[in-house]
């Protein structure tokens, strides 16, 4: 990734970014560090375009959100809505706040979280989860190690091909049960 001349403002008085230049080679690691308020997390929201740059270029290789492209570099703050969100899917991002939707339990926000992906957005909203949904949210609960916090469910149901692999209280759902579940 290389990001060069980046800018951002907020109105004329508050320019935010300026100029900011930097490269990041395959299996490089990069610490951003700095003041409160000195840009940090704009610049990260910059780079994934959860805010817009003023100006300036965020080049990554189209290979990390299009399996079919070639070696070529795309400019992430020219990329269309529907490149942005497969360039999403591959990019993660951990925020300072959790974002989740309060009125909903954990395992919601991490099924509603898959906006997009598998399913519509009004069946999201309505949590209308496919029946390979919950397993799936339970394996990334257990990579984040929350899995262990259980007051998540009140009651579990997990399938596998299509036949009721678990159904009880979350207390009784064991780390066996998880990974024979995965």
């Amino acid at each position: 990734m290389e990001v060069k001349e980046l800018h951002k403002s907020f109105g004329p008085s508050s320019h935010v970014l300026r100029g900011i230049n930097f490269k990041v080679e395959q299996s490089e690691f990069l610490s951003i560090i700095g003041l409160s308020g000195a840009g940090k997390s704009t610049l990260l929201r910059c780079i994934n375009r959860l805010v817009e740059p003023t100006s300036g270029t965020i080049l990554v290789s189209r290979s990390i959100f299009d399996p079919y492209a070639d070696d070529s570099i795309a400019d992430v703050a020219a990329l269309k809505q529907r490149e942005l969100r497969l360039l999403r899917r591959k990019v993660g991002m951990i925020f300072q706040q959790f974002n989740i939707v309060k009125p909903l339990s954990v395992i919601e926000n991490v099924l509603t979280g898959g906006l997009g992906y598998r399913q519509s957005s009004l069946k999201s909203c309505l949590r209308v989860f496919s029946i390979d949904d919950r397993p799936r949210a339970l394996i990334n609960l257990k990579r984040v190690g929350l899995l262990h916090h259980r007051a998540y469910a009140d009651r579990i149901v997990a399938l596998k091909n299509g036949q009721v692999f678990f159904e009880g209280a979350n207390k009784d759902l064991t780390e066996s049960a998880v990974e024979q579940i995965s």
